[in-house]
């Protein structure tokens, strides 16, 4: 370590970290709004992300022509697209190809002539949906498996978990704070998606990543040493967990969930966030219990303090990359508005 140098370890961490820059809440699922009306007419909308560099295809039944072309626009980081058609037959099959590739999921939302709104969830295990046949799911099967792949790809908020995790000292501090944590983002997630809480996305995602450097700053020190300070931590990280909250409801706002089944479709979506993070902090105490081990077996390496610091300095290095990035992207939303 010595030969090589905190300069020569940071570079390389900032080269294997980079990849995971851009996935830190970007996942936009797709919408498409199915309408039947009567004579056979059917209006279909559609949203997807611009910038996917993957190429998702609405696929539409075969006894369908289109009345107009296709109507487009930009909203944001997403492209709506209408579509006017004319259907025969009984039944009425979509489909979407390239979820495998997108590495996302897809919100199907319909309402036939003689019942009510229904909607489902269009995955890469079962992209396509016959609308119309009585074996149609309603609901939200899908949105568990939703909030599952979201934290998975949501990198600064798995990186506060971590920090959570190395800077207590113990399970009992550990626990307290991760529960106060999942506690702030629960309750800010369904207060958000129902309207009560509503902040600029931008600045929330600004107030993010400037969590995970200060925490990242603070983890050095630790709480071991200063029991004081320890009595205001749950607190804090509860307000830390509702801002990160906020930032999961973005995910929930985009599909558009319609207010049928909200309060159901949040607490699915969040019991899968929950569920990912649970599985995350016991990979990390497997790696942790592994660690410490093998420090026991060979104490000259100091195995536990060098990994700790390699931590740190990922951490932070992304961390400052976030900070900047958001700032950017902040101050320029600031210019447009």
């Amino acid at each position: 370590m010595a030969r090589f140098g905190y300069g020569g370890l940071l570079l390389v961490i900032l080269l294997v970290q980079w990849p995971l820059a851009g996935h830190a809440h970007k996942m936009a699922p797709l919408l498409i709004d199915v309408d039947f009306q009567p004579l056979g007419l059917v209006t279909i909308q559609w949203r997807r992300p611009v910038a996917s560099g993957a190429n998702i295809q609405l696929e539409l039944p075969a006894q369908c022509s289109p009345l107009a072309l296709p109507r487009q626009r930009v909203e944001g980081s997403a492209l709506d697209e209408t579509l006017q058609l004319r259907c025969g037959g009984e039944g009425f099959f979509v489909a979407l190809r390239g979820l495998a590739e997108a590495r996302n999921i897809a919100l199907l939302r319909w309402q036939p002539l003689d019942g009510g709104a229904q909607q489902a969830v269009l995955t890469v295990d079962r992209p396509g949906r016959n609308l119309l046949a009585d074996d149609a799911h309603t609901a939200n099967e899908g949105l568990l498996w939703f909030g599952l792949k979201h934290i998975a790809q949501g990198a600064d908020h798995l990186l506060f978990v971590l920090g959570l995790f190395l800077i207590t000292a113990g399970w009992r501090q550990r626990i307290v704070l991760i529960t106060a944590f999942t506690l702030g983002h629960s309750v800010s997630l369904l207060l958000s998606a129902l309207g009560v809480v509503l902040l600029w996305l931008p600045l929330v995602e600004l107030c993010i990543a400037l969590s995970v450097l200060g925490l990242a700053l603070g983890i050095p020190a630790g709480l071991a040493r200063t029991p004081p300070r320890y009595r205001w931590y749950p607190l804090v990280i509860t307000a830390v967990g509702f801002l990160h909250g906020l930032g999961f409801a973005s995910a929930l706002r985009d599909i558009g969930l319609s207010e049928h089944g909200l309060v159901l479709a949040v607490l699915l979506f969040n019991l899968g966030v929950e569920l990912g993070q649970i599985g995350f902090v016991a990979i990390l105490a497997l790696i942790f219990a592994v660690v410490v081990r093998l420090d026991d077996l060979w104490p000259r390496a100091s195995l536990h303090r060098r990994v700790r610091g390699v931590i740190i300095l990922g951490m932070g290095g992304l961390a400052m990359f976030w900070v900047a990035e958001r700032a950017w992207e902040t101050a320029s939303a600031m210019q447009l508005l």
